[in-house]
């Protein structure tokens, strides 16, 4: 029963995340001063309202909002329109569901677990968000690590083992002060926001092993950060694969008129840019030489190793996953 009631209730969970990473981050103009092209709308604009198509604005109905089981049916386009439904969809959906029985697996049911299942959303939401934005949405850190603290407590008091609130401390002080110096040394190699989302991962990983000794803590800590180099790495190599496949970008010819002017995109034009874009990929397919005075080769795109972005908050939450899974283990045959 409860392997039924954690499927049902992480899908619905798993549904609601995907309305957050949908909603939640909010393309900019023109990048802030820290770079950052993104910013956050209000918890109100996000959890308000009814789901719907985000190309035509079609509220969903109930019985094509079903976690999973409704993308597949639709076949990932919208019913009304035919936009495409990302696939990310069912993949957030069922993955709430499935790392919370893994992790049930691994801890047991038990107060151990309740500080798990609320950073498991939180880990996959904050993680896809900056995948696609390259930035750790604060405006959820902070809360989630709030609520974070709470539920720790909770699981000590269940425990009656006070170390696990001294490993979480602990836990949080180490990793967000490792990744702080590293920031500080190299700030353009780490964003501030990992250095944010490591106080909520040390949290977790110092409440998990606290028990097995301040030691523990530590070594927990700087096993996290391994792993989460050695993820960061094949995460840059996939992306850095998938970079070097990728066809060359598709360039509109301006005309003399709008030459003179601004050409820069907003978002509310991109739509509008994107079918002009394949008009002119259309038409320089038949003139060789429009394609070649816009820019339009057939090579592919190669993209430079040392200059690409890749987000290390996935890399970090997943590393974080993997050793939560371990922390039993790791007790037991490291505990001092």
């Amino acid at each position: 029963m409860l392997i039924v009631l954690a499927t049902l209730f992480g899908l619905a969970i798993g549904s609601f995340s995907c309305v957050v990473i949908d909603r939640l981050p909010v393309p900019v103009d023109e990048p802030n001063e820290f770079g950052e092209r993104f910013t956050m709308r209000p918890w109100a604009e996000v959890a308000g309202g009814r789901s719907r198509c985000s190309a035509c604005g079609t509220d969903v109905p109930a019985h094509l909002n079903v976690p999973v089981f409704a993308w597949l049916f639709l076949r990932g386009r919208c019913k009304t329109c035919g936009a495409s439904i990302g696939a990310f969809h069912p993949m957030v959906e069922a993955s709430i569901p499935l790392l919370w029985l893994g992790l049930a697996w691994a801890l047991g049911w038990g107060w151990t677990l309740v500080p798990m299942l609320w950073f498991v959303p939180v880990a996959v939401i904050v993680g896809v968000i900056d995948l696609r934005t390259l930035m750790v949405p604060t405006k959820l850190v902070w809360p989630a690590a709030g609520i974070s603290v709470v539920l720790i407590a909770a699981s000590a008091a269940g425990l009656g083992e006070t170390a696990v609130v001294v490993g979480a401390l602990l836990g949080a002080a180490v990793l967000s002060g490792a990744l702080f110096v590293i920031w500080f040394i190299k700030p353009g190699g780490l964003g501030f926001g990992d250095v944010r989302l490591a106080v909520l991962i040390g949290l977790h990983i110092g409440a998990l092993v606290g028990t097995g000794g301040m030691i523990l803590v530590v070594f927990s800590v700087v096993l996290t950060m391994g792993v989460a180099a050695f993820m960061g790495l094949l995460l840059g190599g996939v992306l850095w694969a998938q970079g070097n496949r990728r066809a060359a970008p598709i360039v509109v010819v301006p005309s003399p008129d709008d030459r003179s002017s601004d050409t820069s995109d907003t978002s509310d034009t991109r739509a509008d840019n994107a079918g002009k874009e394949r008009s002119v990929a259309a038409s320089t397919a038949a003139e060789p030489e429009m394609a070649a005075a816009a820019g339009i080769t057939d090579e592919p795109e190669a993209t430079g190793i040392t200059s690409l972005a890749v987000p290390f908050g996935p890399a970090l939450l997943a590393a974080a996953l993997v050793i939560a899974a371990m922390s039993p283990q790791l007790i037991e045959r490291l505990g001092l």
